[in-house]
């Protein structure tokens, strides 16, 4: 699984350069460290995933969306 924990940290590494961030500004915005953020740049930590929002949504909020 190591493989495809290097790919989401080259696309991360890519968007945040693309966007002329250091590591310190993405970590300060995401509120982690700087340290983590190069570890998941290499591949040597996983982000969290993003909650799925229809699954913490109330069944009545859904359907009315």
């Amino acid at each position: 699984m190591a493989g495809i924990d290097k790919i989401i940290g080259d696309r991360i590494e890519r968007g945040r350069r693309r966007r002329g961030l250091y590591q310190h500004e993405l970590a300060a915005a995401v509120g982690r460290s700087e340290s983590w953020v190069g570890q998941v740049e290499r591949g040597d930590a996983q982000p969290e995933r993003a909650p799925d929002r229809t699954r913490t949504q109330p069944k009545a909020a859904r359907s009315a969306a």
